[in-house]
């Protein structure tokens, strides 16, 4: 009797945690994706890696997404109208992404934020005037940033050379190799 009475608030404590647990779906299922993994986007042929018009629609908001473009100037205040297509004569925190390394316009261009420490050290213009117009992938979540679409929380870059192959992250966690148009992840996080 008294073994039941020390076993029976046990039992009572275990089926409470249990009927206090939320369910936990367990899938084998293959279609199932890792988030560290590009995600569909744009077009069927670009292996999830979005452009600056899939970002600048809207459609990814407050979404962890792997995005390319060429850095095309920064932002010098806290407008994209104060866009700058060019060098910076000032440290700078941020930088722009196109579609194509000679856009000029505003409206067409995707804000990148640089975070303090070695991303901002790899990737400013001011310390990196070789970046104007280079082709860069990032992974980063789409949040408002100069009242529009824009890359916040750099998680990691690949530079692109010419050929628009992996020059690899001087200063990230991790490395994003382009390998035959599809991107992999060596992730570190």
């Amino acid at each position: 009797m008294r073994r039941s009475l020390i076993l029976l608030p046990a039992l009572l404590a275990f089926f409470f945690t249990l009927a206090a647990c939320n369910h936990i779906d367990v899938t084998d299922d293959e279609d199932a994706t890792d988030p560290a993994t590009p995600q569909p986007g744009g077009d069927e042929d670009d292996d999830g890696i979005l452009s600056v018009a899939d970002i600048l629609s809207g459609q990814y908001a407050d979404q962890e997404v792997w995005a390319t473009g060429n850095i095309v100037g920064y932002v010098n205040g806290n407008s994209l109208s104060q866009a700058v297509f060019g060098l910076p004569s000032a440290p700078n925190t941020n930088f722009l992404l196109a579609d194509s390394p000679d856009v000029t316009d505003a409206a067409s261009v995707t804000p990148v934020e640089l975070p303090k420490g070695t991303k901002r050290d790899a990737l400013n213009l001011y310390d990196h005037p070789e970046l104007l117009g280079r082709k860069v992938i990032v992974v980063a979540v789409v949040e408002q940033y100069f009242r529009v679409p824009g890359l916040k929380r750099l998680y990691d870059y690949s530079i692109l050379d010419e050929e628009g192959e992996g020059g690899g992250n001087t200063g990230g966690s991790s490395v994003i190799i382009p390998i035959d148009h599809e991107a992999i992840v060596l992730d570190g996080r």
